[in-house]
């Protein structure tokens, strides 16, 4: 009975291995093309500007926009239900952030380089922005900054933590 208890252990082992191998095998490339698709300085700046400035650029937002794409892509999806559930998290994230935005920020400015275009969040309640808004009106802008910065915030830690847990997991 020994024996046969240590043959199916090793069979479950090795099964489970296996099973593990054709996961990682399955999830690490698209984990890759994550990385590539949304570099960790170029992201995490792009949210930084978005929260501190209520502001970024159209190459920030096609970085954003494209990162939201492509973890919404069913191609895309991870079979490691732990990283899966990490980038759902992300997703539903900047899901928000970019609904936030379309809403509340528009062109500002000139043209920057290129092609590049600079957007703002409500710039006629912005002193900043050389407009002249009524208390309410900045009270409004105080609101929709202290919301922003959560929504930045959430998707920073569901961004890193997903980067920590594909590393872990994954590569």
């Amino acid at each position: 009975m020994t024996w046969i208890a240590s043959i199916e252990k090793t069979a479950s082992v090795s099964r489970n291995v296996q099973i593990e191998d054709r996961i990682r095998g399955h999830d690490a490339p698209i984990f890759q093309r994550f990385i590539a698709q949304a570099p960790e300085y170029p992201f995490k700046k792009a949210l930084h500007d978005i929260s501190s400035d209520h502001a970024y650029t159209s190459t920030q937002s096609t970085l954003v926009l494209n990162t939201y794409y492509f973890l919404d892509t069913i191609s895309n999806k991870f079979n490691d239900t732990t990283v899966q559930e990490k980038a759902s998290t992300l997703e539903k994230c900047l899901d928000e952030l970019t609904d936030f935005i379309a809403e509340h920020f528009t062109v500002y400015g000139p043209v920057l380089h290129g092609d590049v275009l600079r957007f703002c969040m409500e710039p006629q309640w912005n002193v900043d922005r050389g407009s002249n808004p009524t208390h309410e009106e900045s009270i409004k802008y105080t609101a929709l900054g202290r919301r922003l910065a959560q929504i930045a915030r959430a998707t920073e830690v569901a961004y890193e933590d997903l980067l920590r847990t594909g590393h872990q997991r994954l590569l």
